[in-house]
């Protein structure tokens, strides 16, 4: 997440201390911008966040990701890929037919997906 987060947090650092900004995360989003709240909240006017990951002092991001992966694991079509090995955890997923129509598109007339 270190990696993932670099570009926010460098931006944040470098933004003088007379601007603001209004934050919008989208999914894993979510956590870049609730750090960016903690890091910078002078910064920051606004956080906005669109069907996205929203840990909090109750609720940390361990508790989230525990939660998202019993979710998706019990999708049996959804595949993790590891591009940097299997010991360094999953890079990304693939969402099969069933968890897109189960959590997705349930509410799309069958002919819209496959």
């Amino acid at each position: 997440m270190a990696e993932y987060n670099e570009p926010l947090i460098a931006f944040m650092a470098n933004l003088p201390q007379e601007e603001r900004v209004v934050l919008v995360g989208h999914s894993m989003g979510g956590i870049n911008i609730s750090l960016a709240r903690e890091m910078f909240p002078q910064k920051i006017c606004v956080a906005v966040f669109v069907t996205a990951f929203m840990p909090g002092p109750n609720l940390d991001i361990v508790a989230v990701s525990q939660q998202y992966n019993q979710q998706v694991e019990s999708h049996m079509d959804t595949e993790f890929v590891y591009s940097n090995g299997q010991e360094k955890g999953p890079t990304s997923l693939l969402r099969g037919p069933k968890v897109l129509a189960t959590n997705f598109y349930q509410l799309s007339p069958a002919d819209f997906y496959i």
